[in-house]
């Protein structure tokens, strides 16, 4: 939110209506909406919906994959304002129903409760994401309820769903992180499989290999590997050399140590692997960033408390403090105008 000159007075709980929006509401499959708000006295074009959309452009409000942003301009000499939309967001907040959005502000407006009047247009703008319509609709109101009813429970269900596999994600380092632990303490001893980063004590019906450079793999997993490169995918030595005594099928719950290096040093290689695979399996949730960062030799703290990667999570909230509503757009998601809509209009 920007508001240099502090023309909106106290804007908590306007901060606390944007929030509880971009907590509440998720585009399917690509996060949270995200919804800015900038107040100026006046803008030396006079072109409100061009500002609107260069500010929206400039702060990148929404998530980049989906553009789901939605940005309020005001002037307030120039008595105009504007509500920009991204493309994603455009779909579940049509312009019809913002124009009826502006024109419930105009009152407010009018009264010089510009705070009042722009929390009451992120409350709308919410209400619209629940399902209500502000705009003349012709559908029956029980179509309207159940058609709401749908798209709540579907949400929920997504909601769910991308957090339980970002559960299992932070599981997954977690097991990296306790194995390389070890490894530095020179204890490590292989118990999943470095492709699929599942235990072999859970999949106790899968067939283990251990190939002739000592790393252990689901026979299937390292099967489909070799077909492809035919080394190992952690130290690349040759899976086609001869085998030696040291290398076999084993029970599924057996760990076992590799001594022909110092433990670190062989692990080195298997943490960068597995952290790949981590973001092969999960990239909603770890990025490519995130993996430089995790692979550097000097990157020394925990993986899980990585604050990027706590914010990946779709139960994430945002700290409560503001910084007095002065502030640009750093912290979204590089969404766009591109493809968007918007409505405004004067009072």
């Amino acid at each position: 939110m920007c508001d240099p000159l502090g023309l909106l007075g106290d804007t908590s709980p306007l901060e606390k209506a944007i929030r509880a929006l971009e907590r509440d509401h998720e585009y399917p499959g690509c996060g949270g909406y995200e919804m800015g708000v900038v107040v100026v006295d006046s803008i030396r074009s006079g072109n409100t919906q061009g500002f609107a959309k260069s500010v929206m452009d400039s702060w990148g409000v929404g998530k980049a994959a989906c553009s789901n942003g939605v940005l309020l301009a005001m002037a307030i000499e120039d008595r105009q304002l504007f509500i920009a939309t991204g493309r994603g967001a455009k779909e579940n907040i049509p312009d019809n129903e913002l124009e009826a959005v502006v024109d419930r502000m105009k009152p407010v407006m009018k009264s010089g409760n510009y705070a009042g009047a722009a929390e009451q247009c992120v409350s709308d703008v919410s209400r619209i994401l629940s399902g209500e319509s502000f705009a003349p609709s012709s559908w029956p109101a029980l179509l309207m309820f159940c058609g709401f009813g749908v798209f709540a429970v579907a949400s929920t269900l997504r909601t769910n769903r991308r957090q339980r596999g970002y559960d299992k994600c932070k599981r997954k380092l977690m097991e990296i992180e306790r194995d390389r632990s070890q490894a530095r303490a020179n204890q490590y001893q292989q118990t999943s499989c470095p492709i699929c980063l599942e235990s072999f004590q859970d999949t106790a019906q899968l067939q283990v290999e251990m190939l002739v450079c000592g790393h252990k793999f689901h026979k299937d997993c390292i099967s489909s590997w070799e077909d492809r490169s035919g080394t190992c995918p952690v130290c690349r030595q040759s899976t086609t050399d001869p085998v030696g005594a040291n290398s076999s099928a084993f029970p599924a719950s057996q760990g076992v140590a590799r001594h022909s290096r110092p433990a670190r040093a062989s692990f080195d290689d298997e943490y960068r692997f597995r952290l790949g695979r981590a973001r092969h399996y999960y990239p909603g949730y770890v990025s490519e960033p995130m993996l430089a960062r995790w692979s550097s030799p000097d990157y020394c703290g925990s993986i899980v408390a990585d604050t990027t990667f706590i914010r990946s999570s779709p139960s994430y909230t945002a700290p409560g403090s503001s910084d007095g509503g002065r502030g640009g757009g750093s912290s979204f998601g590089v969404g766009s105008s591109g493809g968007g809509g918007g409505a405004g209009g004067g009072w």
